[in-house]
């Protein structure tokens, strides 16, 4: 006979790493404290544990003493003489539970067994969550009830081992950050095109590869990702070398799954033709030419229907024939959204501006931990590595890190220029060659 239970399934990430490190008398400290943190923590809402490898099974009869439980155990592992990072994952389904005789249980059987497809569901969710984050299942959060904590769906994934997708959802508390789960092997993102469950990374687009990380930005790149849902024409407006077009690639990787028809990125940089804007988009979106018909015509009606988002990238020096284009294909298709970059707005009904400033830069007297965390060093540190894997922030390199980044005024490109140099060149010795600066780092 079957019972509903909600099975929450915990596992430490790194520990075999950090084991490595400590050795293991040392080691069996730190899991001595994890057991005990999560040992008190169970008692306190009513679990139950199941069993024991590098986090735990536990068993709770309600949705919300599991949840309560897993976000003090999180943060209980964060200040634990050496701090750990845990992912959880919540499923509330039909468990069938077995108890083992006492014979077994003596020679080191574990006194209950929990059998069903609730367990593996469990531990597959789990899988997929970063350290720190507790995933749980729709069936968790519809048993969850009201509740004062954040929810927010990460789509639909299709699990290794399950017949049909699993809608993903993640529960923190107000001051935490949402983060979307990065993918396994045993699991895909996927989202419903033409009928059916399409992986997100099988989606239609033509995004270039991205050789390098992504650095700072957070603020920008959430508002612009939560501007997307109710703007359907939204202008990231900036000088150049800001990194406009590097924020728009990755929107456009972090949204891919809401557009099932694609995400479509148009270079207008070098056109000089006004002319040849729609026979661009047209290209690229693989659209036929229709004798008689302008090819502006052809392009709004091939879009009609198509949920995608199209990122038009350099419109400043073709204003007019970008406006044009946009507008007409978001009077056309509903369902499309465009995302531009320029140095000047577009000036389309509807549009919406995103200001795009420098990076953050270090203060005057910044401790060198201050100056580690501003986002224009964290990039030139980022990419002087790409040209010199030793290269180091040092105590005593920071000032001449900190001079360097504040008189290229956190302008991205400037930044990443000035990291080219270090391969030959000393921070100190770029700064001294500084007087012109372009001349230096275009030279």
């Amino acid at each position: 006979m079957s019972d509903y239970r909600a099975l929450l399934l915990t596992d430490v990430v790194d520990s075999t790493k950090l084991s490595e490190h400590l050795g293991n008398e040392a080691m069996a400290g730190v899991w001595a404290a994890h057991d005990r943190v999560a040992r008190d923590l169970l008692r306190a809402h009513g679990g139950r544990e199941i069993d024991k490898t590098d986090g735990m099974l536990m068993m709770f009869d309600y949705a919300t003493d599991a949840v309560d439980f897993a976000l003090a155990y999180h943060r209980a592992l964060a200040v634990l003489p050496v701090p750990l990072k845990a992912r959880a994952g919540l499923h509330v389904g039909p468990v069938i539970l077995r108890e083992n005789a006492a014979a077994d249980v003596a020679l080191g059987a574990k006194p209950l067994e929990v059998d069903g497809i609730a367990k593996p569901t469990a531990a597959r969710v789990m899988a997929l969550a970063n350290g720190g984050q507790l995933l749980l299942t729709t069936e968790a959060v519809e048993s969850l009830g009201k509740t004062m904590l954040r929810v927010r769906s990460h789509g639909h994934w299709l699990m290794k081992g399950l017949a049909e997708p699993v809608e993903l959802f993640e529960v923190n508390a107000h001051d935490a950050a949402f983060a979307v789960p990065a993918g396994a092997d045993k699991a895909r993102r996927v989202v419903q095109s033409g009928g059916r469950w399409v992986a997100v990374d099988e989606l239609p687009n033509n995004l270039p590869q991205l050789a390098t990380n992504f650095i700072g930005r957070e603020r920008e790149l959430a508002e612009v990702k939560a501007l997307l849902d109710k703007t359907r024409l939204l202008t990231l407006l900036g000088m150049g070398g800001l990194g406009k077009t590097r924020l728009s690639l990755q929107v456009a990787a972090e949204v891919r799954h809401r557009f099932p028809d694609g995400v479509w990125f148009i270079d207008l940089a070098p056109l000089r033709d006004p002319a040849l804007v729609a026979g661009e988009v047209a290209q690229v979106l693989d659209i036929r030419d229709e004798p008689g018909r302008p090819l502006l015509q052809t392009v709004c009606a091939a879009l009609r229907s198509r949920t995608l988002l199209l990122i038009l990238d350099n419109c400043e020096h073709l204003l007019a024939a970008a406006g044009e284009l946009a507008n007409a294909v978001l009077r056309a298709a509903p369902n499309l959204r465009v995302l531009a970059s320029s140095r000047e707005a577009l000036h389309v009904p509807g549009e919406q501006i995103v200001p795009i400033l420098p990076l953050q830069l270090p203060r005057p007297g910044d401790a060198v931990d201050a100056l580690a965390d501003a986002t224009a060093v964290r990039l030139f540190i980022d990419r002087a590595r790409l040209q010199r894997p030793d290269f180091a922030f040092t105590p005593q390199e920071a000032p001449a890190i900190a001079e360097l980044v504040t008189r290229l005024e956190g302008i991205p490109l400037a930044l990443e220029l000035a990291a080219a140099r270090v391969r030959m060149l000393s921070v100190a010795e770029i700064n001294a060659r500084l007087k012109d600066r372009y001349k230096l780092l275009t030279g």
